[in-house]
């Protein structure tokens, strides 16, 4: 099985579509960001273990929620 690692740009596309979304919900919203990574590989160690990129995510999620949401 191969696999790939998504890249910064990805990263932070993904985490402004997620905002977008929950900005966007009608009813009361939760968003939790794991901030150890999501997989076994992308966890503390592991090999797509990136705590820049992790970062970076977060930071593109929490930038564009509206304060209601957070």
């Amino acid at each position: 099985m191969n696999r790939a690692k998504t890249n910064v740009e990805k990263i932070c596309c993904i985490g402004r579509m997620l905002a977008a979304a929950a900005n966007a919900a009608k009813g009361t919203v939760s968003v939790v960001i794991p901030i150890r990574g999501v997989a076994v590989l992308d966890g503390i160690g592991g090999g797509f273990w990136d705590p820049e990129a992790g970062r970076v995510g977060c930071e593109s999620i929490t930038g564009i929620l509206n304060r209601a949401s957070r």
